[in-house]
């Protein structure tokens, strides 16, 4: 394989990327949500950062920058914990909210371990971001 030759993201990236304009648009939609009614201006500015490092990760993983897989692997940490901080936060872990934080450790906990072993392991992802 020569050096010029691109390496294509594949399934798993693509699937990935569409996660990651997911979670775009349904922060976009929450913070928005959040910061006109005025419920709770610290949770609207959670969901703005979000927002804006989901779109910052969107943008070094096509520019195939090397720094895109340490990123990632925190971008799916933060992912994972934004619930339980938010839950802990506002809640103190009460009622519906503390079954959707359970929830949430249940199923985002394995999802960012399969995700960071994926970003530290592929071979494939060592080819895409070298730059």
């Amino acid at each position: 394989m020569g050096k010029d030759r691109q390496v294509s993201f594949g399934p798993f990236l693509g699937s990935y990327i569409v996660f990651i304009l997911f979670v775009i648009l349904l922060s976009l939609y929450l913070s928005i949500q959040n910061l006109i009614k005025e419920e709770s201006l610290i949770m609207g500015i959670l969901l703005t950062i979000l927002f804006i490092f989901s779109i910052y990760i969107l943008y070094l993983m096509f520019s195939r920058k090397k720094i895109a897989k340490f990123f990632s692997i925190a971008y799916v940490w933060a992912l994972f914990l934004i619930p339980v901080i938010i839950d802990w936060t506002f809640y103190n872990g009460d009622g519906l909210q503390g079954v959707f934080t359970i929830l949430s450790v249940i199923i985002l906990l394995p999802w960012a371990v399969i995700w960071t072993i994926y970003f530290i392991r592929s071979e494939k992802v060592r080819n895409i971001f070298v730059n």
